[in-house]
């Protein structure tokens, strides 16, 4: 049966690590199931030392992906965490092995930058915003390809010395982002979605 956990589980439990921590959605271009999928062909004992952590704070959502966990066979590896307020979720990044988001399509980005902030290694795909946002401060994936995910997470996960760069190189990296400028960066891509340019977000 799948671990659901609850805000004040993972308040005490906080101290948990090496796990792998993504942020589920039932929108498509997330690519949740491509991210259970991937992390299903981990070897067995790569997840027994490092279950998949799931943000999931839509109950419908969580059951539909236990459906999809179920039939991956990977009950037992999986944490559903159902509430998390600000403390805790960077609480989380910091914990976390890797923090895996494989999203297609990406406005701006923000949760891969939170979770280098916090010292998280991060996994992201090659598309969108993605590569301006985290630079060469995390590994990118082929968009949609599961084999380059699963890939990816196990170099993180076996490979301390790899986690330790990306952990130092995502802390540098932002550092090179104030609110300031991400909110001028998001309304630049709103404002290009809006007026149906392919205006790119600037760098100043």
């Amino acid at each position: 049966m799948e671990r659901t956990l609850s805000g004040d589980a993972i308040r005490q439990k906080h101290g948990i690590s090496d796990y792998v921590l993504g942020i589920a959605s039932a929108a498509r271009r997330k690519n949740t199931v491509g991210l259970l999928n991937a992390y299903a062909a981990l070897p067995k004992t790569q997840r027994r030392r490092h279950p998949l952590v799931l943000i999931c704070t839509h109950k419908d959502v969580r059951n539909q992906l236990q459906m999809a966990v179920t039939t991956a066979g990977i009950g037992s590896d999986v944490a559903f965490i159902d509430s998390v307020v600000d403390e805790e979720l960077a609480l989380l990044y910091n914990a976390a092995a890797v923090f895996a988001f494989p999203s297609l399509e990406e406005g701006f980005g923000l949760p891969p930058l939170e979770a280098m902030a916090c010292g998280a290694p991060v996994i992201v795909c090659n598309s969108s915003s993605l590569p301006e946002v985290v630079g060469d401060a995390a590994i990118l994936v082929a968009p949609g390809n599961t084999t380059d995910l699963t890939s990816a997470l196990a170099s993180i996960l076996s490979n301390q010395s790899l986690a330790d760069s990306l952990r130092h190189q995502g802390l540098a990296r932002a550092q090179g982002f104030s609110w300031t400028r991400t909110a001028q960066q998001t309304l630049e891509v709103y404002q290009a979605v809006l007026t149906g340019q392919s205006q790119q977000p600037s760098h100043a």
